[in-house]
């Protein structure tokens, strides 16, 4: 397990980041933030990631779309690393 047990959070950054997205897609963004910080990567499998993001396979394939562009194609994320690299863990 990472030892990451506290992550900065600026929330006037992150609710502009994500103010288009939905309650739902928010919360399931969050989860994949949390994960990702916890373990430093997400999985790439779509049913691990709805798992992750504790929604339906179904659903995740609805809000997926909405979620990739905080990611790239392997689903990371630059500004996660960066906050994990500042933290010094």
């Amino acid at each position: 397990m990472s030892r990451l047990a506290w992550m900065r959070l600026f929330v006037s950054n992150t609710d502009a980041d994500t103010a288009h997205l939905s309650n739902e897609e928010l919360g399931a963004y969050m989860r994949l933030v949390f994960h990702y910080w916890k373990w430093k990567s997400l999985p790439t499998s779509n049913k691990k990631l709805a798992s992750i993001a504790r929604v339906a396979p179904s659903e995740w394939l609805e809000i997926k779309a909405s979620l990739q562009p905080f990611f790239d194609a392997e689903w990371r994320s630059e500004r996660l690393e960066s906050e994990i690299i500042v933290t010094g863990k």
